[in-house]
């Protein structure tokens, strides 16, 4: 499961994803996209409740990384 689960976040490096930003920790957001996964981005804490455009960066197991698209 873990091989799948990499494999489906690996397709979504470089791509941009709408995140519905729920936490704000350490100057990092954290995120849901539209199909729960979770992300994680640079950010500021008023994002939180708000989607936000993320260009994936790094994709893990069970979570994505990225930054505010431009």
């Amino acid at each position: 499961m873990k091989k799948t689960s990499l494999k489906n976040n690996q397709k979504l490096l470089s791509r941009i994803v709408k995140v519905l930003v729920e936490d704000y920790k350490d100057n990092q957001c954290l995120g849901k996209t539209a199909t729960f996964k979770t992300v994680t981005f640079s950010g500021d804490k008023n994002l939180i409740g708000k989607f936000v455009e993320i260009k994936i960066t790094q994709a893990g197991s069970w979570s994505l990384s990225g930054e505010i698209a431009k």
